[in-house]
């Protein structure tokens, strides 16, 4: 059996992350799963509830499957218990067995994996994923969710536990920052050519130069007002947006991904300029 490497010495709270789980949805938003694709999972294991908050944002952004690992005994809420456990499992190498499995993985080109860095590696919930599934030949693209520890060994132990996999740039998020990242999670996709558009949260951008933002339920639309009289309206899931009540062509719809409304980034460049 796989065995990934065990940092020592280091002091357990820097090295996991079990912080108090956050509901998912922001400013009262309604989520939406805009797109579907057949060709890309998501596979990820989420103790606090921070790695699902990152795959539900990969999911309604490239409208990906996905699979949860639930370990058939699970994890205690007690901290000091699953920190004792999980060391134990990656000391012993004797990983918890799982919840099913994916048997179809041949209709899939991409793989995201999403995990916890627990001690300093990948967490045993995906390390029984990885020792029970053969991913080679796939393209990776990791997510994970870390303390103060930051990444330390987990992407070079995946890339030792999958050789023959083409390993994506990572996504990497402090547990303190991931409920507030959906700008650096469009951002990664964006580069590692997962989405097609470059996305912004509108409400964190014309916030911050000093507009307000309205979210209006009956029409599913935002309301710009800024500081110079200007106002601009977006539907989603339409490609123009009012600008001074003109329409402007969007080289993409408005959406929502997971509660926060999402505009095309050349929108903001022709409006700023």
């Amino acid at each position: 059996m796989r065995k990934a490497k065990i940092v020592i010495g280091l002091t357990l709270v820097c090295l996991m992350v079990f912080s108090t789980v956050v509901a998912f949805a922001a400013d009262g938003y309604a989520a939406e799963v805009q797109t579907e694709d057949p060709s890309k999972l998501i596979v990820y294991f989420s103790h606090t509830g921070n790695g699902a908050f990152v795959a539900n944002h990969i999911q309604a952004l490239t409208g990906a499957d996905v699979f949860i690992l639930r370990p058939v005994e699970p994890y205690s809420a007690d901290f000091a218990i699953t920190v004792a456990r999980a060391g134990n499992e990656l000391e012993t190498g004797i990983f918890p067995e799982l919840i099913g499995r994916v048997d179809n993985l041949e209709d899939y080109d991409v793989i995201f994996l999403g995990s916890p860095n627990w001690f300093g590696t990948l967490s045993t919930p995906m390390q029984a994923f990885l020792d029970t599934h053969d991913l080679s030949g796939m393209t990776i693209a990791p997510f994970i969710m870390f303390g103060r520890g930051g990444l330390m060994n987990t992407i070079t132990d995946l890339n030792e536990l999958l050789p023959d996999s083409t390993i994506l740039e990572e996504f990497g998020m402090g547990g303190d920052y991931v409920m507030t990242s959906q700008p650096e999670i469009v951002q990664w996709l964006y580069r590692i050519d997962m989405i097609s558009f470059n996305y912004i949260p509108a409400r964190a951008f014309f916030a911050g130069v000093g507009a307000e933002v309205e979210w209006i339920g009956e029409t599913r639309s935002v309301r710009v007002s800024t500081s110079d009289s200007r106002v601009v309206v977006f539907d989603i899931g339409s490609d123009s947006a009012l600008v001074d009540g003109v329409s402007v062509e969007l080289s993409a719809p408005a959406t929502l991904v997971n509660g926060v409304t999402m505009i095309p980034s050349d929108f903001v460049e022709q409006f700023t300029q």
